[in-house]
């Protein structure tokens, strides 16, 4: 059990605490954030009556999210059903399929993923500029 415990505060601490903030990974993070928002906001105007339709955009951009999506979703309707539960009546905010768990998802692991990537671009590009400066 304590080996267990090393291990997952190893990778915690290396996959989601950072030692050194990436500012080109903050941008990303947050334009991230700002398109969660903006779809957010698109579905509670009520403007489109397809709105499940519009989280389709982010299983493209937030890939490993979208690996992470399908067993979560198919998790919580199995879940609710077999618990008798509907959630056809609440409209968005009682749908925990459509809405909650694509908000949660994308949200969190989409920010995470793309906080990572613009991380890594920072990383690279350094790594590219002081390769070729000390030439």
């Amino acid at each position: 059990m304590r080996r267990l415990l090393r291990l997952l505060k190893i990778v915690f601490s290396t996959v989601f605490v950072p030692k050194k903030l990436h500012y080109t990974g903050l941008v990303f993070a947050v334009v991230h954030l700002y398109l969660i928002g903006d779809t957010v906001a698109w579905i509670i105007s009520g403007k489109e009556p397809a709105w499940p339709m519009m989280w389709l955009a982010f299983m493209g951009i937030d890939f490993p999210a979208f690996v992470i999506f399908i067993p979560i979703t198919s998790l919580v309707g199995f879940t609710m059903h077999s618990l008798g539960l509907s959630w056809n009546n609440g409209g968005y905010l009682a749908d925990p399929v459509n809405f909650w768990c694509p908000l949660i998802v994308f949200g969190i692991f989409g920010t995470l993923w793309w906080y990572k990537v613009g991380g890594f671009l920072e990383k690279t590009l350094l790594a590219i500029v002081n390769k070729n400066v000390t030439k």
